[in-house]
């Protein structure tokens, strides 16, 4: 299947946001993060609705840089089942993906979103489901 190979690449968040309770709670602080660093003057256009990602089940990797020269790198990834069984929308995507990832980069220099960029489907570890690099910044 062919899935998009670079998402949300315009959008700008901070991981160091607590977890949110609802979607709703979540983009009313997404658009109000937005008015906080100037975006443009504007929100950008998302349309929070529409499907993004026609897969059920979406793998995400990201990267945790080290502290110290004795740390290693640390690569987690989350798995993301879509409530419909079905696809994503960016509502819920970004929100899953916030949930999902936030702890762990709370105290991390590089937690700024920049964007998902595709990987593979190809990989049999992941049944066939699309794996997106989770782009961040400091």
């Amino acid at each position: 299947m062919k899935y998009p190979e670079i998402l949300f690449k315009d959008i700008y968040w901070t991981f160091w946001e607590p977890a949110f309770q609802d979607k709703d709670a979540f983009q009313e602080a997404f658009k109000n993060y937005h008015k906080s660093i100037g975006y443009k003057g504007k929100f950008p256009p998302i349309k929070w609705n529409e499907v993004c990602i026609n897969a059920p089940k979406v793998i995400l990797q990201y990267v945790i840089f080290p502290k110290t020269e004795n740390d290693e790198i640390d690569e987690p990834q989350v798995e993301l089942i879509a409530d419909n069984g079905q696809s994503f929308t960016p509502k819920e995507l970004l929100f899953k993906m916030h949930n999902a990832i936030c702890g762990a980069l709370v105290n991390e220099d590089h937690h700024y979103f920049e964007g998902l960029t595709y990987s593979t489907d190809q990989d049999p570890n992941y049944k066939g489901f699309p794996v997106y690099f989770v782009d961040l910044g400091s």
